[in-house]
């Protein structure tokens, strides 16, 4: 059970790392809350939690990763966060400053 889980929640981070966030975030409500369950339901409850900890992370890892890149000596902010035709304008040069004088 828990491979299959951990199937799905990479492969929906995967595809999009929203989609990842969101398979993740439902890994960690899954199987209740239930203090009253049996030992098995309680480790296999908290194997889901850590590991839709895991794919949320990596989905924000990727969401940060995804939306500035380096072209050219400045930074540039990806097409997927605005509109393509605004994100021609804002372009971010990189300056060295050097660290002795």
């Amino acid at each position: 059970m828990v491979a299959d889980i951990g199937v799905v929640g990479l492969l929906s981070l995967l595809s999009t790392p929203l989609l990842g966030l969101g398979t993740g975030l439902m890994f960690c409500v899954l199987l209740g809350n239930d203090a009253r369950s049996p030992l098995a339901l309680k480790v296999a409850r908290w194997t889901c939690r850590l590991l839709g900890a895991g794919i949320i992370g990596l989905s924000l890892l990727g969401i940060a990763t995804s939306f500035v890149h380096l072209a050219g000596g400045e930074l540039v902010l990806s097409p997927n966060l605005l509109e393509p035709g605004l994100t021609a304008r804002l372009r971010f040069p990189i300056t060295s400053v050097p660290l002795s004088a």
